[in-house]
């Protein structure tokens, strides 16, 4: 049929479209297609009776309320019709066309037959009326337009007397009315033209808004703010401070040592990553390519998933690697960080990985047994591939089974590149098609595909150890009211960092990461002497893990037995999980059956000690429903039994107890003064439990700060639990943290209280 349709259907009046000519035909000839399809002819039928679109019968309706109105609502049909076809397709009011339209109209008009004479009045009563808004006048911003009206000039004493027909016969008063006319048209042409161009640049600052929104990189305000190194950027580590350089021996492989005394909050690095991964389910907060939160957001084009907070992101992530990963999503979800694997491969580029192939087999340098890995030849260490090529990838410390999934899964990566066609990208000027069908089985692969593979599979290998995860402070506020809320360090992305990946590990480390979108900033938390070892924390830490717990994690995920001097001293954790002996308040030591206390010959069955952490977490969850419910009463009753509960079974400094949900109920019915005691004591234990430059310390202090200004006559303690946290922030975010922001504006507040009092 397709051969059979005439080229310019519009040419005739009862086929517009080829479409339709098509679905003639299909109704015409239902005698040929009704064996094959029998209810094709029906489906034409109804798709030439159904209207295109509503939208023709909803403008005709809006005209006729606009033209048929109270005033004038003895218009015949014929009249109506030609007021509504000028209406939608005349010539917009403001345009020449339309000038010339009026200008003939009135013209013509005028040059008709004589009219009939209007009721005669004398000239002072024509003069006032044709100052005076009549009813048909039209208001536009507050200026009334008076539709002209001719009146007989001549005085007629008999009021009920017949129009003269010879009304319109003075040559002076139909110009004069032709004149007004034309005038009135003008200042209603001025006056939407000034309503345009007042329109027009509003439109205009909203998008400049939009932009500014958009993208941070348009004004002043929004530009990244680059933290400052402590002494100049290394020439060697190009994203570290010249006060370190890298170092390796057999024992501890490569590491970073400090070159000075670094002093405590100093930055010592700060890296923008070889690549990134959004999690899954920060699509619709985050920014799919910089991890930036979402203000403005920018789809992507084909699919409705991923969303950037600029064009300029959009752009770079569909150039690099969103217009592969973009019809795999879901495969790449399930993948789980062997995505960041894919990733990096696609940031790296395919020609790119072939030459890096080629150079590391054909120069010398990189064939030394001596090489210190991520160093070029030149001598530098940046963030390139080399540097992500020559991270660790514990290939023989992985289990068979893994090590077996893992190929699976580079297999599975290696296939989604050969179905879209990235493996035949040898330059950067070939459009990639993503058109390709072929069956997966009979796919074939060249040497390079499987080279591309092997890369695929070292790169799951090296994530493992060396991935680092972008996290970002997440609140959870009880209600709209209470001030004392739960905060916790919530991942977001998974990225890798080459020079930050230098690290070793300590259970307490010297260094604490930050984030900026995506950019890492390391500062170090305590002051580091010249030649001492800077040490990352991989995860298990000494004031959040015990001893047994950290050694397991890190032989299991890390391959190696910590011998920090945290592992090698007495373990801290066991104040924070023992029971408390009834005698002497000791910790006791648990084994199966019982509990005994080491300063007296306390000695009980666990039973006891179970029994009563049980009922104290059962009336806990039922306090945490009541929270839920606003139910205030009932949340005190449960709380407040918690909290006896634990008092009497856990130590003082124990995780279990919960004095600060205490401190909610008292928040939430703004009795702060009451509040005060639980939060004094919840402060006090995380000091003791993560140390008082923890980051938890110091949002536990915020928390505690914001209860003092609205309590009454603590607002000296106020100042000095500001003067605290803000130190510890700033130590370990810098002094353009938000939360430094606040403090400092709250303390301002806080002394002009003090002033008035």
């Amino acid at each position: 049929m397709k051969p059979d349709i005439p080229s310019k259907c519009e040419l005739d009046s009862q086929l517009r479209t080829s479409t339709e000519w098509c679905l003639r035909q299909i109704v015409l000839k239902r005698h040929e297609y009704k064996h094959v399809c029998p209810h094709l002819s029906n489906i034409a039928e109804i798709v030439l009776t159904v209207p295109v679109s509503n939208a023709w019968p909803e403008r005709g309706c809006s005209k006729v309320k606009i033209i048929k109105t109270d005033l004038r609502n003895r218009l015949k049909n014929d009249v109506l019709n030609g007021l509504m076809m000028i209406s939608i397709n005349g010539p917009q009011t403001c345009s020449h066309e339309c000038d010339k339209v009026v200008n003939d109209s009135v013209k013509l008009w005028l040059g008709e037959k004589n009219r009939r004479k209007l009721p005669s009045k004398n000239k002072g009563q024509v003069e006032m009326e044709m100052n005076k808004p009549s009813a048909h006048a039209t208001p536009i911003d507050n200026v009334q337009i008076q539709l002209p009206t001719v009146h007989n000039e001549k005085p007629d004493n008999n009021s009920e007397s017949e129009p003269d027909p010879n009304a319109y016969d003075d040559p002076e008063l139909n110009e004069r009315e032709i004149e007004k006319t034309l005038l009135q048209l003008k200042i209603v042409r001025s006056l939407i033209e000034a309503k345009t161009l007042k329109l027009l640049e509003e439109i205009k600052l909203l998008d400049e808004n939009i932009a500014k929104n958009r993208s941070y990189e348009t004004t002043e305000g929004n530009k990244e703010v680059q933290p400052e190194l402590f002494h100049d950027r290394d020439t060697v580590l190009t994203q570290a401070s010249s006060a370190v350089t890298m170092k390796y021996d057999k024992d501890r492989g490569r590491y970073l040592q400090a070159t000075c005394k670094i002093p405590a909050g100093s930055v010592i690095i700060a890296e923008k990553p070889f690549a990134t991964v959004l999690l899954p389910d920060h699509y619709q907060t985050h920014c799919h390519h910089c991890i930036g939160q979402l203000t403005a957001v920018v789809p992507c084009r084909r699919c409705s998933t991923v969303l950037y907070c600029s064009e300029t992101c959009r752009q770079q992530s569909w150039s690099i690697y969103h217009q592969i990963e973009c019809q795999y999503l879901d495969i790449c979800h399930s993948i789980g960080i062997a995505h960041l694997s894919l990733r990096i491969v696609l940031t790296a580029g395919l020609q790119h990985l072939l030459d890096f192939r080629d150079k590391m087999s054909a120069s010398e340098f990189y064939q030394k047994e001596d090489r210190i890995g991520g160093v070029t030849e030149e001598g530098t260490y940046d963030k390139t591939y080399l540097s992500v090529y020559d991270l660790m990838t514990h290939a023989l410390d992985i289990e068979t089974a893994d090590s077996f999934q893992y190929t699976l899964t580079a297999l599975l990566l290696l296939t989604i590149l050969k179905k879209s066609g990235w493996l035949e990208k040898k330059s950067g000027d070939v459009k990639i098609t993503n058109d390709n069908t072929e069956d997966i089985t009979k796919l074939q692969f060249s040497q390079d595909d499987l080279y591309i593979g092997g890369l695929l599979l070292r790169h799951i290998e090296q994530l493992v150890c060396n991935a680092h995860a972008i996290t970002e402070l997440q609140v959870t506020q009880t209600s709209d009211t209470s001030l004392v809320d739960s905060k916790s360090q919530e991942r977001v992305a998974t990225a890798i960092y080459p020079t930050t990946s230098l690290l070793n590990h300590s259970c307490d480390p010297s260094i604490i990461p930050g984030f900026d979108k995506d950019k890492l900033v390391v500062r170090v938390i305590k002051d580091v002497e010249a030649g001492e070892e800077i040490f990352n924390c991989y995860g298990p830490h000494h004031k959040r893990m015990s001893k047994m717990e950290r050694q397991q994690a890190l032989k299991t995920q890390y391959f190696f037995t910590c011998q920090c001097p945290s592992c090698q001293a007495y373990d801290e954790q066991d104040i924070f999980t023992s029971y408390c002996c009834p005698l002497c308040k000791a910790a006791l030591k648990e084994n199966e059956t019982t509990c005994s206390c080491t300063a007296c010959d306390f000695t009980d069955h666990v039973t006891m000690f179970l029994t009563n952490e049980n009922t104290a977490k059962n009336m806990f969850i039922d306090g945490l429903k009541c929270l839920q419910i606003q139910d205030i009463e009932g949340l005190w009753c449960y709380f407040s039994q918690t909290v006896k509960c634990t008092v009497k079974g856990f130590c003082k400094h124990h995780k279990s107890l919960e004095t600060k949900v205490l401190a909610q109920c008292y928040a939430l019915s703004k009795k702060y003064n009451k509040a005060i005691p639980y939060l004094r004591d919840s402060v006090c234990t995380l000091g003791k439990l993560y140390g008082d430059t923890s980051i938890e310390y110091a949002n536990e202090l915020h928390k505690f700060a914001g209860v003092l200004y609205y309590a009454e006559g603590f607002l000296e303690e106020g100042l000095a639990v500001i003067d605290k946290a803000v130190q510890i922030f700033t130590l370990h975010c810098g002094n353009k943290y938000e939360l430094v922001q606040e403090l400092e504006e709250m303390k301002i507040c806080m002394l002009d209280k003090l002033k008035i009092e």
